[in-house]
């Protein structure tokens, strides 16, 4: 990934900055007050950069932010939806999504992009009924969640040809020239 350094450096900074201000602390007799808890810390980074591609931001599924948790069933195994975003790009559609899932499957073979479709709702079973309400998303919204589990992308319904707007996506994420 080549914006790699450009996303991660102020989000290392402002870990590192946390770190430093907790150690000094330690050795202080003033007590360390902070309203920020350790896992925000940790997990509640949120990656500005133009390869973070921003076109209808919604609740839940935010460009920058990591992807929110699901409980899902996959022909009958129970897996959290972060077990899908290991090693390929994934598209996540609801039920209504079959325009998205085609345009991934032609966008991953033209482009040569590592990618996945799933539809919430059909072929990935929901156990908590949380798709819409964590997401923001509709039965025909989808969003784009990078390998490392962080959304890219993200619309509540399809505006235009699925095709054309999932390869301009990609190819912002990926810093492609056209």
């Amino acid at each position: 990934l080549d914006t790699y350094e450009a996303e991660r450096r102020p989000v290392a900074r402002t870990l590192a900055d946390i770190t430093v201000r907790r150690q000094q602390a330690r050795f202080s007799d003033q007590p360390y007050e902070d309203d920020v808890d350790d896992l925000v810390c940790a997990l509640g980074q949120r990656y500005g950069h133009d390869s973070v591609y921003g076109g209808g931001l919604v609740e839940g599924a935010v460009p920058g932010t990591r992807a929110p948790h699901l409980w899902l069933l996959d022909e009958g195994r129970r897996i959290a939806v972060h077990d899908l975003f290991h090693d390929a790009f994934v598209l996540l559609t609801g039920a209504g999504g079959g325009r998205w899932t085609e345009a991934a499957d032609k966008c991953a073979a033209q482009l040569g992009v590592p990618l996945r479709a799933h539809r919430v709702g059909s072929e990935l079973i929901d156990v908590d009924d949380a798709w819409q309400s964590r997401y923001g998303l509709g039965q025909d919204g989808a969003v784009l969640v990078r390998p490392d589990g962080y959304v890219a992308w993200s619309t509540p319904s399809p505006a235009g040809d699925p095709e054309s707007v999932l390869r301009d996506v990609l190819h912002r994420t990926l810093m492609r020239a056209k």
